[in-house]
């Protein structure tokens, strides 16, 4: 076991390396990266499948999926007839043949794939978008409200940022990417939350009619996270917004209820100048539109090496500034 994870971190790591070459387009202007690139790709492909042999143990498979072939043609020839039928004679439709028109669509959805998908994500955009209007009509009544319909306006930002970012990706999309997106985009403790918002998804058993509860079944909700839905990324995200963590932690301030009680008078401290509360707060618009430059830049359309490296070098100034301007809060007392 222990070497089994050691295997899983290793190929991680390398993954990462991978998608830090691939973003850079360093390997385009030296030969060594490139090269170093096509190994590391390869080391992740792992050595060729073995070469398939002929077998009749699939002749019952071939005529199964035959079969289901000619009866997905007898179904939608028996739909395109009922329609036909009762827009031509109506007259002529018995009610037998009104009654099979549900069943038989009710078996066209079941056979078009991803059809579950695209009813799921229908049905959770309708009340998404009614949970919305609720919350927006009740921010002006309730605390609670006005707090959600922020963390849903945040986490549409989150999902933003990360449609652009993914725009910009050499290859498909996955949770690391995710992670690695929140983690530069936002802080580390949002992709450390993340990550363990997925680890426990993963761990949810369900129940199913073989094994009842357990590992067995098919989580649909970790199923939808790890195809980036739109319906389970924003729910993500919403999370994260909700929770707080989408931004580094503050250096709380001293109060006098934080103070240990002392053998000696305690001197009561002077208000801070206004000057010094203003500058705060500026600093910290300042330090959050410089992350939503970070987060835009990752949407810019770039085609050559120059201009990624050029979007490099704006990120590594903006992050510098960053940390210059969090000094300068921290100094002042947050």
């Amino acid at each position: 076991m222990p070497s089994t994870r050691v295997d899983d971190r290793a190929a991680e790591e390398l993954r990462q390396l991978v998608s830090l070459l691939e973003r850079s387009g360093m390997a385009e202007r030296r030969e060594d990266v490139r090269a170093l690139l096509n190994a590391s790709r390869q080391m992740l492909r792992g050595p060729p499948p073995p070469r398939p042999q002929p077998s009749r143990r699939n002749l019952a498979g071939k005529f199964a999926t035959l079969g289901l072939l000619a009866l997905d043609l007898s179904v939608a020839g028996l739909i395109l007839r009922l329609a036909w039928l009762a827009l031509t004679a109506p007259s002529e439709v018995a009610g037998i043949e009104f009654g099979a028109i549900p069943f038989a669509l009710i078996y066209a959805f079941v056979r078009v794939k991803g059809a579950f998908d695209l009813l799921h994500e229908l049905l959770f955009r309708i009340r998404y978008h009614l949970v919305w209007g609720r919350d927006w009509f009740g921010e002006a009544f309730s605390v609670a409200a006005l707090d959600r319909l922020s963390a849903k306006l945040t986490a549409r930002e989150v999902m933003w940022g990360w449609r652009q970012h993914r725009s910009t990706l050499p290859h498909r999309a996955s949770l690391a990417d995710v992670e690695s997106f929140l983690n530069i985009a936002y802080c580390a403790r949002a992709a450390r939350a993340f990550r363990r918002s997925v680890e426990a998804l993963n761990r949810i058993e369900c129940w199913t009619l073989r094994g009842g509860a357990g590992p067995v079944g098919r989580n649909a909700a970790a199923e939808r996270l790890v195809a980036l839905r739109w319906s389970a990324l924003i729910s993500q995200f919403e999370a994260l917004a909700a929770a707080g963590v989408l931004w580094p932690e503050a250096v709380p301030e001293l109060t006098p209820s934080s103070i240990p009680p002392l053998a000696m008078p305690v001197l009561v401290p002077l208000p801070e100048p206004p000057e010094r509360l203003e500058r705060r707060r500026d600093l910290r618009e300042v330090i959050r539109r410089k992350r939503q430059d970070i987060t835009t830049a990752y949407g810019w359309k770039l085609k050559t090496a120059a201009e990624i490296e050029q979007r490099d070098a704006y990120l590594l100034q903006t992050r510098a500034e960053i940390a210059a301007l969090e000094k300068e809060l921290t100094s002042l007392g947050t």
